[in-house]
């Protein structure tokens, strides 16, 4: 039972972090202002800067790409595959780990976009301001912008977030597979 319990308040630090980190990533990919002007920006980076500043100076930014950031959340995701492993007495098979860590990230990121579509809906729902509306539909429509080009509102209702969450589910069924494998 004390192994479920550390296991489940690893993966919470590990994934929130790691999170973190991709969202940086993905941020400063669509060329988002991250600093003053954007409190989330500015959360993100507040709470990201600690473990990427140092890796940007080993792995520049090639181009939009931050290699910084998806480094620190690879690191954060190899860190919580190792402690899996130790505390069930797993192989510790170095390519198994990594493969492992890769398998959680992209599990990660797919949860992360799911959670954002889930996040735009609220803010379109509910009465919130400019800036965060502004924010959160800058993050989810270059995800959606594809799927409207393929299939258009049909009588006013755009069926594309629901689409999207559809393909999420589909890849996280075959990423478990995946997984499980492993």
């Amino acid at each position: 039972m004390l192994n479920s319990i550390v296991w489940m308040v690893v993966q919470t630090i590990a994934s929130l972090l790691a999170g973190l980190c991709l969202l940086r990533a993905y941020m400063l990919w669509l060329g988002l202002r991250m600093g003053l002007g954007n409190s989330a920006g500015a959360w993100v980076l507040g709470l990201t800067d600690w473990l990427v500043l140092p890796l940007r100076r080993v792995l520049p930014k090639i181009g939009r790409i931050d290699l910084g950031s998806l480094l620190a959340a690879l690191l954060v995701m190899v860190l919580q595959t190792v402690v899996m492993a130790l505390l069930w007495r797993a192989n510790l098979d170095p390519i198994a780990v990594l493969l492992g860590a890769l398998l959680e990230m992209v599990g990660l990121a797919l949860s992360g976009v799911f959670w954002l579509l889930v996040a735009a809906m609220l803010v379109s729902w509910l009465r919130v301001d400019a800036a965060t509306v502004y924010w959160v539909q800058s993050l989810v429509e270059p995800l959606l912008r594809p799927i409207r080009r393929w299939l258009p509102p049909l009588a006013g209702l755009d069926l594309s977030p629901m689409v999207l969450i559809l393909l999420i589910k589909v890849l996280e069924m075959v990423l478990h597979g995946w997984r499980w494998n492993l």
